[in-house]
């Protein structure tokens, strides 16, 4: 049996242009579907006052991160993407011998309903890398401690 017949139906029973349309409007379906059902791309609605503080993080970097002390600037901060309001600033910051950059940094935190430190929708913890980009440099090590919330 031929694919093909010689009236242009596929495998004798469907015409190749019919088939083109159909495969069409299956596709174009789809992916409706698809686009209409999809969830939307929103940015997380903002924490309430009550619920957020700033607060002091100890952060160290590697020793070969010890360079970078040259361009901290104490009070240099990272915007918040969606409002530009700050949301992280540099304290200060200490070059240890042998142990690498130690940078205080203040964090705009949320708390949650279960008490957990959240910035930036992921949990403070001791041990867990964290990012700060300024507009002088990044700084990029591991969180050691995070203080108690303070009105700054």
């Amino acid at each position: 049996m031929r694919f093909l017949d010689d009236k242009g139906r596929l495998l004798g029973r469907l015409n190749i242009i019919d088939a083109a349309v159909l495969l069409a409007a299956l596709l174009a379906g789809v992916t409706a579907y698809q686009v209409l059902t999809a969830g939307h791309r929103v940015a997380p609605p903002f924490a309430l006052e009550e619920n957020s503080g700033w607060r002091l993080v100890e952060i160290w970097m590697p020793p070969s991160d010890a360079f970078l002390a040259e361009d901290l600037q104490r009070g240099a901060w990272q915007p918040d993407p969606r409002s530009g309001e700050p949301i992280a600033r540099i304290e200060g910051w200490e070059v240890v011998a042998g142990r690498g950059l130690r940078v205080d940094v203040a964090l705009w935190c949320q708390v949650d309903s279960e008490g957990r430190v959240l910035y930036r929708s992921r949990q403070l913890l001791p041990g867990r890398e964290l990012e700060i980009e300024t507009e002088v440099c990044v700084v990029l090590g591991k969180v050691v401690s995070v203080g108690e919330a303070s009105a700054r």
